[in-house]
């Protein structure tokens, strides 16, 4: 008898908890299907009143697509990339909370830039973090795929003096056998250094397109010029 009665406390504990957590995803986010509900799971997190920066994909809902860990697509959703917390907000239906999905339901998410055609691709990466040196799963932006891919991690970080955030960008290459480089600065010579096996043919071809890579475009184009030797 004691023992049926602590087999169904814990199934009673365990179908509270998850009844907790669809009533606080469906407190806060309007859905009016069930199928989003079903398949991710979200946190609540105080909302912060602090000045975001203009222009970016930080301070407002756009139209996108949330990627499942299965490669499952729920399309055209309202979403919003936090930088500050590195996590992807829902729209809330409360402002003093923010409704993010769990990282751990996710293998990343596509936004729509307004007013233009551009999509930005980020996935979940296992990176080293260039500040606390610990790895950690982080979004970063697709800019290059291929036998070297590129990514952006697009930070943000707390001014205090100014209560304001404020952006840093950092890199992360992965060549085709898995190595990773990490950094936040980059100059011909870095960029070049990492190809040992073709750093001399490679040289020429950035010399020929006058490529010095002081940018994130010019370095966009160094790495797919790089995939084609």
């Amino acid at each position: 008898m004691k023992r049926f009665f602590l087999i169904f406390l814990i199934n009673f504990v365990f179908i509270s908890i998850q009844a907790q957590k669809k009533n606080c995803y469906c407190k806060y986010y309007n859905v009016s299907e069930e199928t989003l509900e079903d398949k991710i799971t979200c946190i609540t997190l105080p909302n912060e009143n602090i000045k975001l920066p203009k222009g970016e994909i930080y301070n407002q809902l756009s139209s996108g697509d949330i990627i499942l860990n299965n490669g499952e697509k729920i399309t055209d959703r309202a979403i919003r990339y936090d930088g500050v917390l590195d996590q992807l907000i829902l729209p809330s239906a409360d402002d003093r909370v923010k409704i993010a999905v769990e990282k751990s339901t996710l293998k990343g998410f596509d936004i729509r830039m307004f007013n233009s055609n551009k999509i930005l691709h980020y996935i979940k990466l296992n990176i080293k973090d260039i500040f606390s040196n610990n790895y950690e799963e982080h979004y970063v932006q697709l800019l290059v795929s291929g036998k070297t891919s590129l990514y952006a991690s697009r930070g943000l970080q707390h001014a205090v003096a100014a209560n304001e955030l404020r952006i840093y960008y950092s890199y992360i290459l992965v060549k085709e056998d898995g190595t990773m480089f990490h950094f936040l600065t980059y100059s011909r010579r870095y960029i070049t250094n990492l190809f040992p096996e073709k750093k001399n043919i490679f040289k020429q071809q950035l010399r020929k397109q006058r490529n010095r890579i002081r940018n994130e475009e010019q370095l966009i184009l160094a790495i797919e010029l790089y995939n084609l030797l």
